[in-house]
């Protein structure tokens, strides 16, 4: 696990990190659980978001919760659908409410990310992906979102294929985009969940009968992206990768134009799968064992020709 998954995998607003080193061969504790330092989070809590329209102007008013008072903090308003920074206000860390305003011409009905952040005077801030600490997605002018909000609770809790289902079945009548692929996108690989990404895809390609050319157009370009991370991925996710690609291309008719952006990605992975000397193992296929063995079958096919 990575340093900064470890913070954020605790609750706590103060986390003491500690050594302990002991000689083996006697069996003696050298240093026992001697503290090293502390990690003071600053956590934001239940943000509530109220807006209004004022002459030709958005004014929303934001107040939270917070623990551990920060200096130099502010707010960040992100428009989800392409990833726009489109205000940064300076608040007080010690305070818990503050408003700001927005041309109403940059605001159209959609999904839209309130981060709480430290202020950098050098940079601009990072998009930090959907479902960040210290945020709040909000709507605007969006008048169903039932879907949304539910399919929101599943995936903070970890059932991305349910909560995907769900927002597959926003209308798209309500002027908010894919938001099912802004979810996999800013939700799971911008935060480097490959394998939770790649099996809401396999669940998608595999199950969906509603998943058209037009929705698997945008996969090849995001496992293409993948694979440019190979260092992060594992054995597993590779191959599940190449099954992907495999079962665009097993429906030509269907998957028409999107087959001819994975054809490019299917000549780069196979290779890698090669040089890596990936074997098809029982603790493999346990790790994927939610993919169709007649589909693993096909990768031992690639391995064996190697």
């Amino acid at each position: 696990m990575r340093f900064i998954d470890t913070v954020k995998a605790t609750s706590d607003s103060v986390q003491t990190f500690s050594i302990s080193v002991s000689d083996i061969g006697n069996k003696n504790t050298l240093i026992d659980n001697n503290p090293l330092f502390s990690i003071r989070k600053w956590t934001i809590q239940n943000i509530v978001c109220e807006q209004k329209k004022e002459e030709n102007k958005r004014i929303f008013h934001v107040k939270w919760d917070q623990k551990g008072p920060i200096e130099k903090a502010c707010i960040v308003f992100w428009r989800l659908e392409d990833e726009v920074n489109l205000k940064q206000v300076m608040i007080n860390g010690s305070k818990n409410s503050s408003y700001f305003e927005i041309d109403e011409k940059s605001v159209k009905p959609g999904r839209y990310l309130l981060h709480f952040t430290r202020e950098d005077p050098w940079s601009r801030p990072d998009f930090p992906g959907e479902n960040a600490p210290n945020s709040k997605e909000i709507y605007i002018d969006i008048t169903e979102t039932s879907l949304l909000e539910l399919g929101n609770k599943e995936f903070e809790t970890g059932n991305y294929v349910e909560a995907i289902d769900l927002y597959r079945k926003v209308p798209r009548s309500a002027n908010i985009g894919l938001v099912w692929f802004q979810k996999i996108n800013n939700g799971l690989f911008y935060n480097r969940k490959y394998r939770e990404t790649l099996r809401v895809l396999y669940h998608l390609l595999k199950n969906d009968k509603r998943f058209d050319d037009h929705n698997c157009f945008h996969v090849p370009g995001l496992l293409d992206r993948m694979l440019n991370r190979q260092k992060d991925l594992k054995n597993e996710d590779l191959v599940v990768l190449l099954i992907l690609l495999r079962l665009i291309g097993k429906n030509e008719n269907e998957y028409e134009n999107s087959l001819k952006r994975a054809r490019p990605i299917m000549r780069k992975v196979i290779p890698i799968i090669k040089k890596a000397d990936i074997q098809l193992t029982n603790e493999l296929q346990m790790e994927i064992k939610y993919v169709d063995p007649k589909d693993v079958e096909y990768v031992q096919t690639i391995i064996r020709r190697s």
